[in-house]
């Protein structure tokens, strides 16, 4: 994670057209999964539902899509951490602010989680 471009952002809080990365704890897989991991790819088609199997008690869904066009289903707990590029927030004035825009959508996940 580089902090000048990126921010860590509760799934509870992203959005459509975001670019995103796991946060570390997320990897799971071979090396070539995680060599894919490690790349950004923009959130389209973002869904958030109610799942008391899921931490925090919903679910996030939304496919995430590499700038080559490959495409993939991701579905993590509103309370999974991703890294997001700044400049990706759209709801970010001026994108160099930090994470505190960003503030209630993840002090409402950690309320959801305990």
């Amino acid at each position: 994670m580089n902090p000048a471009e990126d921010v860590l952002v509760a799934g509870a809080d992203l959005a459509d057209g975001m670019l995103v990365r796991p946060e570390g704890s997320l990897f799971v897989g071979d090396d070539a999964d995680i060599a894919r991991l490690t790349e950004p790819r923009r959130v389209t088609r973002l869904t958030r539902r109610a799942d008391s199997g899921y931490s925090g008690g919903a679910v996030i869904e939304f496919i995430g899509e590499w700038p080559d066009g490959y495409q993939e289903v991701h579905r993590w707990a509103v309370t999974a951490y991703w890294i997001v590029r700044r400049d990706s927030i759209p709801h970010m004035p001026g994108r160099a602010a930090t994470a505190g825009g960003l503030a209630g959508g993840t002090a409402r996940a950690r309320q959801a989680a305990s």
